[in-house]
């Protein structure tokens, strides 16, 4: 996939690898992005930033700015990888707008909860956080347009991590099928296993063909200020998610009862599949949204 972006690549590879430390990239590119769509600048002289992953910026009580320009209130699910001390996140100015704000989690007044033990991705570092008045940099305003220009960017990220997790679900699953032999033959010569196996292969590609599609979709809209493909990114980012959910569960009935063990790598892609899918927001929230959307040019 030439064309897609070696940010995207790099997501990619990690996700087929280990999810958690694709999700720990994806965060940190996903708090620059944002900051770029705000501001038009680049984070470069900051360390690994930390997101707050698995919220649409609708979906969030957000915390709020006091008068003196502090941050008060909470925020969960903060996903942030190793060493991360920049936090970037929607807050609500005075006048009630949502802003983008940058906060440094060092900071005393900062209170960091517990680890929270998510269904997946159980190598990511996601948390509470709550603010007792604490300095932040407001970079600029977090507006409607500049988040639907944002989904060019989060929307490939998101993909290549489910379509890495479904590579790996795929690769694993050809593996043990060549390997083993029950019921007096090769278990690759089973009708229902090579039906189970076909079927996971065309989601497979239809994930990476929407990935490829997304990515070049994200790239010619780099320099606007708004993306005008958002709702058709959103609908196609929900579809890849199903898509990586139904490929793993395929995985876990090829590789039999071994597949349903907790600590099996097959069993944790099932998990962190269903973890990924709920990035940017809650599904069942962005699908209620999807009913308003302007149906394509042609549809009736």
């Amino acid at each position: 996939m030439s064309e897609v972006k070696p940010a995207i690549q790099q997501v990619l590879a990690l996700a087929r690898e280990d999810a958690s430390l694709a999700a720990a990239r994806y965060a940190d590119g996903a708090a620059r992005a944002a900051v770029r769509r705000v501001s038009g600048r680049d984070l470069d002289s900051v360390g690994p930033c930390a997101w707050p992953a698995f919220h649409a910026r609708m979906e969030a009580l957000w915390p709020a700015l006091d008068g003196r320009g502090h941050l008060q209130g909470t925020v969960d699910l903060v996903l942030r990888g190793h060493g991360a001390q920049a936090l970037i996140l929607p807050v609500q100015g005075r006048d009630g707008a949502l802003m983008l704000a940058r906060v440094d989690l060092g900071h005393p007044a900062v209170v960091l909860g517990e680890r929270v033990q998510t269904l997946g991705l159980s190598g990511c570092d996601v948390r509470d956080v709550e603010f007792s008045g604490v300095p932040s940099e407001v970079l600029g305003a977090f507006d409607a347009a500049a988040d639907e220009a944002l989904l060019a960017d989060l929307v490939p990220m998101a993909m290549a991590l489910l379509c890495g997790v479904a590579q790996a679900s795929l690769a694993q699953a050809h593996e043990h099928v060549a390997q083993r032999h029950q019921g007096g033959g090769p278990m690759q010569g089973w009708g229902e296993v090579r039906r189970l196996l076909s079927g996971m292969q065309e989601r497979v590609s239809a994930m990476q063909g929407l990935l490829s599609s997304a990515a070049s979709s994200g790239e010619a809209s780099v320099s606007s200020a708004v993306s005008n493909a958002g709702p058709t990114l959103a609908a196609q980012l929900l579809h890849v998610g199903r898509l990586a959910c139904e490929v793993t569960v395929d995985g876990v009935q090829l590789l039999g009862a071994a597949g349903t063990l907790q600590d099996h790598p097959q069993a944790q892609r099932l998990r962190d599949a269903r973890q990924l899918h709920g990035l940017l927001g809650g599904v069942a929230w962005r699908r209620q949204q999807g009913w308003a959307l302007t149906p394509m040019p042609g549809c009736r």
